[in-house]
């Protein structure tokens, strides 16, 4: 469904934490703007507890294998998919092969991608910056 191209620095799979550890020493953690996690997942139709992607720090491609409806939310950055600027809080549907450019300021922190339910997400190998 997704290929990711460049996951860029710090994409990460959220959702929305867990609560009621903390007298066990273990923070909420999750989605650093749950809010716009929940907001995501409602546009693709998913439950507002779902995981999904946050974009942070440098952005990241995807290519869009088969049509999917996507969600960006969250800070505002430039999206461009195929080079033509795309839709932020609003869903959007993408054709096969079309290939989604996020890119933003370092400063934009925190724009989940929610990914609809049963959603398969394909990383490729790491090309350089590996350390063993």
């Amino acid at each position: 469904m997704i290929e990711v191209l460049r996951a860029g620095a710090l994409t990460t799979v959220q959702d929305q934490g867990r609560a009621g550890f903390a007298h066990l020493g273990v923070p909420r953690s999750g989605a650093l703007d749950p809010g716009a996690l929940r907001l995501a997942n409602r546009l693709v139709g998913n439950p507002e507890t779902a995981a999904g992607l946050e974009i942070t720090l440098t952005g990241c491609e995807l290519r869009f294998t088969r049509a999917v409806c996507v969600a960006l939310t969250g800070a505002e950055a430039e999206i461009r998919i195929d080079g033509h600027p795309a839709g932020v809080a609003r869903p959007t549907d993408r054709q096969p092969a079309e290939v989604g450019r996020w890119t933003d300021r370092p400063a934009d922190l925190g724009r989940p991608l929610a990914l609809p339910a049963g959603a398969v997400l394909r990383i490729g190998p790491a090309r350089s910056g590996l350390r063993t």
